[in-house]
């Protein structure tokens, strides 16, 4: 949790009784904290519950709600089934420490508070549903299929490399596998040569790593995955009538990763500026300026 807001929401719940439920009210609904009405059900909590786990984790506090300490003595029957949530309405089920914290309640009664604290999580979390939520700003926000999917990746459960692709073997470059064949000295079959080296799916499919090492136009699947050269006259790259790319050094370069790279290499060479210098062999030559290395 941000440093600022764990020490103010530490230094509420820390506060004097009569002074709890005020300073939970004057705290900032952010990344890290969240109020919650007494009458919150529990399909109700479970967003929150898996946005905080899927994000950096956080506080949230029931029995607040509209400017008023509500309390929980009233709802007591509820808690249960608040304190049974994470196992109930999330897969897999969301870490929480729940905890009572006194306070007094808007009719000046003594009442107390529900207080969870939700750990960041390794993994992705949904709710009962299938619903992916993640916490950004004082929201939490429904993903759809592509943000989940990053949010999965970055997580590190799955790797995009390894994840299947819609092309068979017939799709990649002859040449290009015959090359590998050799360099590598393999001598069983194409398929089998690929899972040896993971760039097959336990499956039996393409991923994608091998489509984009040995797809004759991995572009088609892949439009982005491509290698742009830039050749910049000044130190800002510019917009419109201010774009500082110089003419005819705007390249972009497709296909396979081999051949891409090879083709970039080729292309950088060209233009990077040389100069005259005296060589090993006692004779000038021209130098780049850049070493080939960097």
């Amino acid at each position: 949790m941000d440093s600022v807001t764990a020490n103010e929401v530490d230094s509420a719940l820390s506060a004097r009784t009569t002074d709890v439920g005020d300073l939970l009210l004057s705290v900032r609904e952010d990344q890290w904290f969240d109020r919650k009405s007494r009458k919150t059900s529990p399909k109700e909590l479970s967003p929150a519950l898996v946005a905080f786990a899927n994000a950096e984790g956080g506080t949230i506090v029931i029995g607040l709600h509209n400017g008023m300490v509500e309390g929980m003595r009233r709802f007591a029957d509820r808690e249960n089934d608040l304190r049974q949530t994470p196992i109930d309405y999330t897969s897999p089920p969301v870490r929480v420490e729940f905890s009572r914290v006194a306070c007094i309640n808007a009719e000046d009664e003594r009442d107390y508070l529900l207080v969870l604290r939700i750990d960041p999580s390794e993994s992705v979390h949904e709710t009962q549903n299938g619903d992916c939520y993640l916490r950004i700003g004082d929201e939490s926000r429904r993903l759809n299929f592509g943000q989940r999917q990053e949010l999965v990746y970055d997580k590190g459960q799955s790797q995009f490399d390894g994840s299947p692709v819609s092309a068979s073997l017939t799709d990649l470059d002859k040449s290009l596998l015959q090359n590998y064949r050799a360099r590598g000295g393999f001598t069983t079959s194409d398929r089998k040569m690929l899972a040896a080296r993971s760039l097959l799916t336990p499956a039996g499919d393409l991923t994608v790593a091998g489509y984009l090492l040995f797809g004759e136009h991995p572009q088609t699947l892949f439009p982005s995955a491509y290698i742009r050269i830039l050749r910049f006259l000044t130190p800002e790259r510019g917009t419109g009538a201010r774009l500082g790319v110089e003419e005819g050094n705007d390249v972009r370069i497709e296909g396979a990763i081999p051949w891409a790279v090879q083709q970039a290499t080729k292309e950088i060479e060209a233009r990077i500026p040389v100069r005259r210098a005296l060589g090993e062999n006692g004779l000038f030559e021209a130098r780049p300026i850049v070493p080939r290395d960097a």
